[in-house]
């Protein structure tokens, strides 16, 4: 089975989320990996333009399976929020409808942690903890 990769070499805006949406149409899987939710990238489909930071531009055509790789630094407050608006925006995500979103067991995902509850681990590993 071929399979196509679209790696960047730079950081910031390369057009790799576009070329990626280019060559969707020819695949069955769409796979983003590496990198968080801080970097992202905007598709713009039928008028519409749709920010993207830790979902694949697979997301936006029915019938791929969009996959979260290993090594995406996944934040679980905006996943579910970049869902939300995908689903207010008339795209339909999740595994019972046409767009399927899988999450792989080996990426690592960012929590919060109380704060008062972070200040006394770190102070008792001796960290030098401030409050924000």
């Amino acid at each position: 089975m071929a399979c196509t990769c679209v790696v960047g070499l730079q950081w910031g805006d390369e057009a790799k989320g576009k070329i990626v949406d280019l060559l969707t149409p020819e695949h069955h899987v769409v796979v983003r990996y590496n990198g968080g939710a801080n970097a992202g990238h905007t598709v713009v489909r039928d008028g519409k333009t749709y920010k993207l930071s830790l979902l694949p531009t697979g997301v936006l055509k029915p019938n791929i399976l969009s996959v979260i790789g290993n090594g995406l630094v996944v934040y679980p407050p905006r996943l579910l929020e970049e869902i939300d608006n995908l689903c207010t925006a008339g795209v339909r995500v999740g595994a019972i409808r046409e767009v399927v979103v899988g999450v792989s067991g080996a990426h690592p995902a960012v929590v919060e942690r109380d704060d008062a509850a972070a200040v006394e681990h770190d102070a008792d590993r001796g960290g030098n903890v401030e409050r924000r």
